[in-house]
């Protein structure tokens, strides 16, 4: 039977062995005196008619043919006609109903009614100009203001943030005055 420092002694010299075989056999040096060069140029994608053969060291006088030929280029996978007439049927079917797409702050969302109403007197703190309703829809909901895009709730939203950490801003379909 083997001794452990006769093991060990051997297991030593069985891994130094295996690190001896993955050094690398040749040193490479970056500081050399040749200055290395590559051409990948015939792995470069060539187009036939592209602005990067146009823009040469002269300027093109005529933007135009530039931006012709960059819109002329086959778009086989465009969705942008399918999502425009989405959106074009999404305007026309709110006009209709009298409504359009916005946002609003939500502070409070639970099941206690005394909870949304201390939200609701908590926010004049934060907005003494507010508006907050307080809504039953399967749950109580406390929320502010009509925006119609991010960027007009994100000024109330900072002022919110101080005192509600958990405020949302929540996608919301209001009707118009007409």
């Amino acid at each position: 039977m083997i001794n452990r420092s006769s093991f060990l002694l051997l297991s030593s010299a069985l891994l130094l062995a295996i690190f001896q075989q993955c050094a690398p056999t040749k040193t490479i040096s970056t500081q050399g005196a040749e200055e290395y060069n590559e051409d990948l140029s015939q792995y470069r994608i060539q187009y036939a008619d592209s602005i990067a053969q146009n823009s040469s060291s002269s300027i093109d006088p005529n933007p135009e043919r530039i931006i012709t030929t960059v819109s002329a280029l086959p778009t086989p996978n465009s969705v942008t006609e399918d999502i425009s007439e989405y959106f074009d049927a999404v305007d026309d079917l709110n006009r209709e109903n009298n409504e359009y797409q916005g946002f609003t702050l939500q502070v409070y969302t639970g099941n206690s009614r005394e909870e949304a109403n201390e939200a609701k007197l908590k926010v004049y703190q934060a907005l003494p100009d507010a508006e907050p309703a307080v809504r039953f829809q399967t749950i109580w909901r406390t929320r502010i203001g009509e925006y119609a895009s991010r960027l007009e709730a994100q000024q109330d939203y900072i002022a919110l943030r101080k005192l509600f950490p958990n405020v949302l801003l929540v996608p919301e379909t209001f009707q118009t005055v007409d």
